[in-house]
C-alpha cells in the first residue's frame, strides 16, 4: 500500500532487528515505502537496506533520548495518507499490507492489552502500586480529573500502531506528553511511566480527541501476523527462552535475504544459518547477560 509509510527508528545497535522487519516485508510481498529514522548506520548498513528499494534513511537529530520515546518524532516526518509504526524487534509473517492501516481516520491500529496482562504490566514495571493508582497520575498529567471515566479499560502494546495523517496533532501531543513526564526531570513520575508505552496509554485513555483503538487484526490469522520480539538479549546477540520460539521464522527471513543478494554484511553467528545447529546452545547466554544488567542496576542505586 503506497499510501502507507512504515517507520523504523534505531540506533546501529538494532540494526539488525530493522533489517530484519523490512526483509520479512519484501520476503511477503509487502510493497510499503519504508521510512528507518536512524543515528550510528554505517555506510555498509544503509547500503544493504536500500537494496531492498523504497527505503528511505533519515538520520535523527542529535538527543540524550532513547529512540523508545522518540516514536511520535519519527512517525510525525512522513508526508503520507497512513504512517504505521514498527518496533526494531519486530517483523511481519505473511502479507499483511491491507492490515496495517486503522479501518477509520478516526480510529488507531494497535493492540490494546488484556486484563491480566496489563495488571502484570504494571507490576513488571517496577511498582506494586494498584491500578487506580496509576489511573489517577495518568488522568491528572493529561489534564483531566483524577476521576474521570477511561475510555479505554487497559494500556496498549506500543511495538506496533497505524494512523491517519489526520491525528498527526495527536502524535505531536504524544511527543510532548513524552518529553514532559519522562525527559523533564522536574516532571518525572517515576514509576507511573516506562518509557513511552504508559505515556501512549495515558493519552489513549484520557485525551478526549485521541483516537480509538477498535480491533487489532495482526493476531487474528495464523499466517499473517506481527511478531514482537520482546526482551533483552536480542536474537542478534544471542538467543533467549522467550525468543526462541521465533528461530525458524527467522533463520528463513535471513536465508531469503541471504539468496536475494541483500547481504553484505557479516552476520552474527546467532542470526547465521550456516550456525543454526549451534543456537540453541546460546540460551544460557542470555541469562548471564540478564543477571549482569541486574548487578548493574543494583550497583548503580547503591552509589547513587
Amino acid at each position: 500500500m503506497k499510501n502507507n509509510t512504515v517507520v523504523i527508528a534505531a540506533d546501529a545497535k538494532y540494526f539488525w532487528g530493522v533489517f530484519i522487519a523490512i526483509a520479512s516485508m519484501r520476503k511477503n510481498g509487502m510493497d510499503e515505502p519504508v521510512l528507518v529514522y536512524q543515528c550510528g548506520f554505517t555506510d555498509e548498513m544503509k547500503r544493504n537496506l536500500g537494496r531492498f528499494g523504497d527505503v528511505e534513511i533519515v538520520t535523527a537529530p542529535k538527543s540524550d533520548r532513547s529512540f523508545a520515546t522518540r516514536k511520535a518524532e519519527a512517525m510525525l516526518v512522513p508526508t503520507s495518507e497512513y504512517v504505521t509504526w514498527v518496533d526494531a524487534d519486530g517483523f511481519f509473517l505473511g502479507n499483511c499490507s491491507e492490515l496495517l492501516p486503522p479501518e477509520s481516520p478516526e480510529d488507531i491500529h494497535i493492540r490494546v492489552r488484556e486484563d491480566a496482562e496489563f495488571s502484570s504490566y504494571l507490576v513488571a514495571s517496577g511498582d506494586s502500586r494498584k491500578r487506580g493508582e496509576y489511573a489517577r497520575i495518568w488522568a491528572r498529567d493529561v489534564g483531566v480529573p483524577e476521576d474521570a471515566m477511561p475510555r479505554i479499560r487497559n494500556g496498549v502494546s506500543s511495538c506496533f500502531l497505524s494512523v491517519h495523517r489526520s491525528q498527526r496533532p495527536f502524535l505531536e501531543w504524544w511527543d510532548r506528553q513524552m518529553l514532559a513526564v519522562l525527559v523533564d526531570r522536574s516532571l518525572k513520575r517515576g514509576p507511573y511511566y516506562l518509557l513511552d508505552e504508559p505515556v501512549l496509554s495515558s493519552l489513549l485513555m484520557y485525551l478526549p480527541n485521541a483516537p480509538l483503538p477498535k480491533e487489532f487484526r495482526l493476531d487474528k490469522v495464523l499466517n499473517r501476523r506481527f511478531r514482537h520480539m520482546v526482551g533483552v538479549p536480542k536474537p542478534w546477540v544471542c538467543w533467549s527462552a522467550e525468543t526462541w520460539r521465533f528461530h525458524s521464522e527467522v533463520m528463513e527471513i535471513i536465508s531469503w535475504s541471504r539468496g536475494q543478494g541483500f547481504i553484505d554484511l557479516r552476520l552474527p553467528f546467532c542470526l547465521n544459518p550456516d550456525h543454526g545447529r549451534f543456537h540453541r546452545s546460546t540460551l544460557f547466554l542470555a541469562y548471564a547477560i540478564r543477571l549482569k544488567m541486574r548487578l548493574r542496576k543494583i550497583w548503580a542505586r547503591s552509589v547513587s
